[in-house]
């Protein structure tokens, strides 16, 4: 007889966190191929992004090093968008108080994310060399 899988919370949040982002890369290419017949930039990042979901779900001990890498850089770089939109003055302001919230506000997703899988319940779940029940 098999048994659910049972992830953390940790692992919970950070697939919840990929499949949001997931979810935002569909809405900006299917924005951009509907409305402005072009590829967006987004269809580039999905493929990565679903195998990165499948790699942590499936308790890939890669997926856990490249989403930590991932959800630490991308926190990065929002929180340097937002910064730098501050001191931009070519952005209109109630344009750069949307930008700045935004990129706040993934900033602050994506470190929730890379907190919870550096949580012992996560980061034992990836150790290599022990069984787990799939």
């Amino acid at each position: 007889m098999k048994t659910k899988m049972k992830y953390p919370f940790s692992i919970a949040l950070a697939a919840f966190v990929i499949v949001l982002f997931l979810s935002l890369f569909v809405l900006e290419i299917t924005d951009s191929i509907v409305f402005h017949h072009k590829l967006a930039r987004s269809a580039f990042f999905f493929p990565p992004a679903a195998v990165l979901l499948w790699g942590v779900l499936a308790r890939r001990r890669w997926a856990w090093f490249a989403a930590r890498a991932v959800t630490f850089v991308g926190a990065l770089v929002f929180a340097a968008t937002g910064v730098l939109v501050i001191f931009n003055t070519h952005v209109k302001p109630r344009d750069q108080h949307g930008i700045i919230t935004i990129s706040f506000l993934l900033c602050g997703i994506l470190l929730a994310a890379f907190v919870a899988l550096g949580r012992p319940a996560a980061r034992n779940l990836y150790q290599p060399g022990e069984q787990h029940e799939h």
